[in-house]
């Protein structure tokens, strides 16, 4: 809910209007659930990473995540989400309502070299053909590593799909789970959050009791209370 002054001079009274809720809310709430679900595995996190292509269509990285080799706080959800022991990790998340799937410019290459595109703007490889040595297994594998990175698809949904073998595929409720117990855990510390922002602060409503919701619950309660949007 928004609280506006209207009228004018003397006349100001105050209103109240319910914020204007899109209809890609749900699929945004997904997108911030992932994003803080990277954020509290110790990455720095991007939402939305356009890349433009070369004159074509533009696709999108949900969330474009990096994550240092020594980072360091408390247990992170290593295995699940397959943390890289010693090498710089990059990830770009793929958040979906259902089943996990990719988009097309993750699967296959094509004149718009969207992927090379991002590959080169996050600026790990020094040259043409190491980007394009790079983009080649992910669209192969969707995967990259050597010595020093690792570069790789991470997809967010309900259930897993068994025709993207190499995929990092992460199910909400596991997501939901592991928010949840580094709330619950580390309550004492995570309570000092007024400069989170408002869905960071909603994440903390929802999910630091002892009853763990559904994914729909988390995003039909954002739809409802989200102060703003975007």
């Amino acid at each position: 809910m928004v609280r506006r002054e209207v009228g004018f001079g003397n006349q100001l009274r105050k209103q109240t209007f319910r914020a204007e809720v899109p209809p890609e809310l749900p699929m945004n709430t997904l997108e911030q659930t992932a994003l803080w679900y990277l954020r509290l595995n110790g990455y720095f996190t991007m939402p939305n990473f356009i890349a433009h292509g070369d004159g074509g269509p533009r696709t999108d990285v949900d969330v474009l995540g990096v994550r240092l080799p020594h980072s360091r706080e408390y247990p992170d959800d290593t295995a699940r989400l397959q943390i890289p022991p010693q090498k710089i990790d990059v990830v770009f998340a793929e958040s979906k309502a259902g089943r996990c799937k990719l988009n097309g410019p993750w699967k296959a290459g094509g004149r718009n070299h969207a992927l090379e595109y991002v590959l080169r703007r996050v600026g790990i490889f020094e040259s043409d053909c190491s980007i394009s040595t790079a983009a080649t297994g992910l669209y192969s594998r969707q995967r990259y590593e050597n010595e020093k990175w690792v570069v790789r698809i991470v997809c967010f949904g309900a259930e897993t799909n068994g025709t993207l073998p190499e995929v990092t595929q992460i199910l909400w409720a596991d997501v939901l789970s592991f928010i949840n117990q580094r709330f619950r855990t580390y309550q004492a510390q995570k309570a000092e959050h007024q400069h989170w922002d408002s869905f960071g602060k909603y994440l903390w409503e929802r999910l630091s009791g002892n009853v763990v919701p559904e994914i729909v619950d988390i995003m039909q309660g954002w739809e409802a209370e989200c102060p703003c949007w975007p």
